[in-house]
């Protein structure tokens, strides 16, 4: 299991990875990122370089990586290292998937532990999430990494929570985790 960015030689598992949220009936695929929106596979890899640095109009220097188990893309999760205004209302820092059929592995926590390790190491002390009231899977997911309900409000007729996540007690609560579940994955 690895988390990691896509190189031009991973075409064919991206395709698979957007198939299976197709197949699954999903209506959009999380985080937005991993649409090529037009783009070839090729041109789309160029675009995630360049947002890494991108601080143009409302976006903000992200990174998009892809969680790999058994040669196959099962999630992926968009790392934001700045937040707008229209982050702080839906978005926050980051924002993640899981293939459905994939869904009740661990995976979204294992793609939420390791993009607040990688906060941690850039010197972020807290993390700012959002989601849907109604998505209990991720709520928990927050909660499970040490999420605190912040705020709760309307948008477009959806009532969405905001988590902060404070990096320390996160590293407290994944190594924890680790001792009592260390055969999860293996």
């Amino acid at each position: 299991m690895i988390l990691r960015e896509l190189t031009s030689t991973d075409e064919q598992k991206y395709l698979a990875f957007v198939k299976e949220w197709t197949n699954a009936g999903a209506s959009k695929i999380t985080p937005s990122s991993v649409h090529l929106n037009g783009l070839t596979f090729q041109e789309w890899l160029v675009k995630l370089e360049k947002d890494k640095l991108s601080e143009q109009n409302d976006f903000v220097p992200a990174e998009t990586l892809f969680l790999e188990v058994a040669n196959k893309l099962v999630g992926a999760v968009q790392l934001r290292y700045k937040l707008t205004e229209g982050l702080v209302q839906i978005g926050g820092n980051i924002g993640f998937g899981v293939v459905p059929f994939e869904r009740g592995k661990g995976y979204a926590n294992v793609l939420l532990a390791q993009s607040l390790e990688i906060f941690q190491k850039r010197g972020f002390s807290k993390v700012m999430l959002t989601c849907d009231k109604n998505k209990y899977g991720l709520k928990k997911t927050i909660q499970k990494n040490g999420g605190i309900l912040s705020a709760e409000y309307l948008v477009e007729g959806t009532i969405v929570q905001r988590f902060w996540i404070e990096l320390a007690v996160a590293k407290k609560i994944a190594s924890k985790g680790l001792k009592q579940k260390k055969f999860l994955f293996s």
